[in-house]
């Protein structure tokens, strides 16, 4: 789902097959976009591509707080 290569976007992690940075979703999420409406606004990103990086981090975070 995702991607890091110094060759594009100076190698930060961007969603696999975009140059657009998995930090420009949640820059848009604090912002108070929802999901639907950044896949609308990058459309070289997936709604399911979305949705994993979401799903990941969400439980990256429940497992950092010890929440199941």
């Amino acid at each position: 789902v995702l991607v890091r290569d110094p060759e594009v976007m100076h190698g930060a992690l961007c969603f696999r097959g975009t140059r657009v940075p998995i930090k420009v979703l949640f820059d848009n999420l604090e912002e108070g976009m929802g999901v639907d409406e950044f896949v609308r606004e990058y459309p070289t990103v997936s709604l399911a591509q979305a949705r994993s990086v979401m799903r990941f981090t969400l439980g990256r975070a429940r497992d950092a707080v010890g929440v199941k």
